[in-house]
């Protein structure tokens, strides 16, 4: 096979190295826009509600996901699941808490920051 039949093959496969791509490229861009003058000021309802925007606009290029109520209300309970089980290991994650103490958390003086 060529290397083009090679990549349209993976890209008509769930392919969760690029969602992980993905994430880590959203992910950059809300630390690169929320920095202001050399400090993250992370304004977490913009940064959660861009995505969304973000996915509405994706969806509804996907008839499968759009073509019933129940079909969007099926994709939008499968995101929830996933959202849940994701803040749960996050919220058990070493260096997701010690971040998060860090910055939100002012109970410690000398590790960081607060909210």
């Amino acid at each position: 096979m060529n290397e083009r039949r090679d990549s349209l093959e993976r890209a008509a496969a769930y392919d969760p190295a690029f969602e992980r791509k993905l994430a880590d490229a959203i992910v950059r861009i809300v630390i690169d826009e929320s920095m202001i003058d050399a400090v993250l000021l992370l304004r977490t309802g913009e940064s959660a509600a861009a995505p969304v925007t973000a996915l509405a606009s994706v969806l509804a290029l996907s008839p499968a996901s759009t073509r019933s109520r129940a079909a969007i209300k099926q994709v939008a309970d499968a995101f929830r699941r996933k959202l849940l089980a994701q803040v749960r290991a996050a919220k058990r994650d070493a260096d997701f808490l010690n971040l998060k103490a860090r910055c939100f958390h002012d109970g410690d003086r000398g590790r960081g920051g607060r909210a």
